[in-house]
């Protein structure tokens, strides 16, 4: 969610975990935006913690080292309190509003263009995301958790269209099954 992701400060990067936590949202109110929690998944008040692939940690590394430069150059102490989208040298975050902004400008000149033939929205990204690993195999429950779906049936709702691709594999695997079983249903 772009709230989330504008919302993410560098202490809620464990490098060492490999994890993020999310702890906070941009949420729309009167006059912009104002840091508040995200929304609840668990129903019980609970954070919820995203694994951090290596390519993805990596890529932070950077993006910290670049910020963390840019906060010394103008003189000003690092603090992990600093939003990982955000200004390194004021610490302000970036409002979910000019990342939309952003995000369609580079479409645009990207000539970005979903499926269906329209400009790729930032919020593409999160359906490709949880497409690709539903088409993947990663379980339904582990993908809630991460997109922070208070119930798997909204995931699979949303995301679990009939791909080609995980049919045919599950198809296979029970032609696998009932290979090995066809001997034992004779006797």
């Amino acid at each position: 969610r772009r709230g989330e992701v504008c919302a993410l400060t560098w202490g809620n990067v464990d490098f060492s975990r490999a994890e993020i936590r999310v702890v906070h949202a941009l949420t729309r109110v009167k006059g912009g935006f104002a840091v508040s929690s995200p929304k609840d998944v668990s129903g019980t008040g609970a954070l919820r913690t995203i694994p951090m692939p290596a390519q993805l940690a990596d890529f932070l590394r950077e993006v910290k080292e670049g910020q963390f430069n840019a906060r010394v150059s103008a003189g000003k102490p690092w603090t992990d309190e600093l939003y990982v989208l955000g200004d390194p040298v004021t610490g302000a975050w970036k409002s979910p509003s000019k990342l939309t902004t952003s995000w369609a400008s580079m479409a645009k000149l990207g000539g970005w263009t979903g499926s269906q033939g329209e400009r790729v929205t930032f919020h593409d990204l999160r359906h490709t995301f949880a497409t690709v690993a539903i088409a993947n195999g990663i379980d339904v429950m582990s993908l809630a958790a991460i997109l922070g779906h208070r119930d798997a049936s909204m995931t699979l709702n949303i995301y679990a269209m009939a791909l080609q691709e995980p049919k045919r594999r599950a198809m296979d695997q029970l032609n696998g099954f009932y290979a090995g079983n066809a001997g034992e249903s004779a006797s």
